[in-house]
């Protein structure tokens, strides 16, 4: 399942409250809350994504969040690099560019 994080996550941050506050709020689990979250999949029960979607901006609004942040919290954040994903880089170093370098060592030694 690829992720399409939305920028709801930083929304939340924004107003200090969590992922649980959350879920308590629309009566669902924080497992659901997660999937809305960083996968953008929406339960079918519940009322569906337009009813949610709507608690969610009465949460956020009432919560101290600005019209821009309500506005937004529903696109796609921009990804960013994550610690444990590869590097693209890696495979290129799994070949020393310089053929007597043995092990590893980038000195030539």
């Amino acid at each position: 399942m690829a992720q399409a994080i939305l920028r709801l996550r930083a929304a939340l941050t924004l107003i200090n409250r969590t992922q649980s506050q959350l879920a308590r709020h629309l009566g669902v689990s924080t497992a659901t809350v997660s999937l809305i979250l960083n996968y953008d999949k929406w339960p079918k029960g519940h009322g569906g994504k337009a009813r949610l979607r709507k608690q969610i901006e009465e949460y956020l609004s009432a919560n101290g969040a600005d019209e821009a942040t309500v506005a937004t919290a529903f696109d796609e954040a921009p990804s960013t690099p994550c610690a444990n994903r590869a590097c693209p880089m890696a495979a290129f170093a799994a070949k020393p560019l310089n053929p007597k370098v043995q092990g590893g060592d980038c000195r030539g030694r």
